[in-house]
Parts: structure tokens; sequence; C-alpha cells
């Protein structure tokens, strides 16, 4: 009896010691079959924010989708990303610290510390006035980025990263009242398909094209 009570101990302890294994897998196994059926199982997967949301009853739910909407309303996507490098990034890129199952931080076989990395949308470079580039994005009329008239003109750029890759129908820049500031006399747009996670890549390596029309007037 002593040795039954023993066995069961031990039995009952590996079951609950392996629940919590299990939701950090994102599954659970049952005999022959691999069951992912709740909230925590669905939240250690990759699944795009903007097209899916996990509900507390563990149900995945797409997200209702406009013909036409603004790629940079949906402040909560994350991309992952492979960096191999310690060279300085993009504004863009967030990271996580990788941990083992027993909550240890994960290091590689130089003893480093192992990472996850995310891109997301949002200001990813910029020339000249950085202090002043999320102003961009904030949705605030009043705010707005402006390049230092003491730096260089070849400074007075700014690059917004929408965190994929996504058909552009249209590109709208808006400027501020005319009692704030004076919008810029002509600007030029430029797009590139992909973006680079150095934060000192040269512009030519990203592969920046002209968007039309090019060299435009500020009339709006």
């Amino acid at each position: 009896m002593k040795t039954s009570s023993v066995v069961q101990k031990i039995f009952v302890g590996l079951a609950l010691s392996l629940a919590p294994v299990e939701a950090q897998r994102g599954y659970q196994l049952s005999g022959d079959e691999v069951v992912v059926d709740l909230a925590q199982h669905w939240r250690q997967w990759t699944i795009p924010a903007h097209l899916a949301h996990i509900d507390e009853a563990g149900s995945v739910r797409t997200r209702q989708l406009r013909t036409v909407y603004n790629v940079l309303e949906d402040r909560t996507l994350r991309r992952p990303i492979i960096i191999n490098t310690d060279d300085p990034r993009i504004g863009t890129i967030d990271s996580t610290m990788q941990f083992d199952v027993f909550g240890e931080p994960i290091r590689n076989t130089l003893n480093e510390l192992v990472f996850d990395y995310w891109v997301r949308p949002g200001i990813s470079r910029v020339g000249s006035n950085p202090q002043l580039a999320e102003h961009i994005l904030d949705g605030d009329p009043t705010t707005f980025w402006e390049p230092d008239p003491r730096d260089p003109i070849e400074q007075w750029w700014i690059e917004v990263d929408l965190g994929r890759a996504v058909p552009v129908e249209r590109l709208k820049l808006k400027f501020v009242d005319e009692e704030l500031g004076d919008p810029f006399l002509q600007f030029i747009m430029l797009l590139s398909r992909r973006q680079s996670a150095l934060l000192h890549e040269p512009n030519s390596r990203i592969g920046f094209q002209l968007f039309i029309p090019q060299d435009a007037p500020s009339t709006t």
C-alpha cells in the first residue's frame, strides 16, 4: 500500500508539472491527439493581431476588415524578425528575452542572452529633429515634425515603416494649419519594398524609389 501511495503521488506531481509546460508549448497532448483549445494555448502561437483576436473562452475570431483602411492605425501589429548582429537597430524593432520552461533566461553557446525580435509600424529612422518624429503619427493636428534648420538639408528626411508589405492605394500627408507653421514648399516621397533592421543601413541598399508625383509642391 505504501508503494502504491508513492506511485500515485509521483503520477499526480508529474501531471501537475506538465500542465504549465504544455500551456507554454501552445497545445496539450490527449492520447494520440494534439489539442489546442485554451486561450493560453493560442497565445503561444504567432497570430497577426490585425487579422484575428483570441477571446477568453479560447476561441480565435477574425477581425472585420474594410476594403480600404489606414495601415498605420493598427499599432498592435508585430512581425517577428531575425537579427544576427549587435549593430544599432531601427526604432521600430522591439525585443523580448527568451526563457526556458523553468523561467531561466536562455543563453547561446557563447553564453550570450537570446532574444526574440519584432518589428512594428512607426518611425524607423529620421535624419533631423528625432525628438519630434513621433508627432507624425500621434493623430494630433496641432503637433508636427520639422527638420532643424541648423542641420544640413541632406538630413531633412524622415522614414515611416509600415511593418509589413501592404498594397498601397494612396498616401496622404496632412500639414498643420498656417498659424502653427509653414508646410514644406516642396517635398519628395520615396517608397521601398523592403526595410533594413540596421539603423545606419545606406539608403541605396534599401532600394528606395520615387513615388509619383515626385518633387511636388505643397498645396494641402
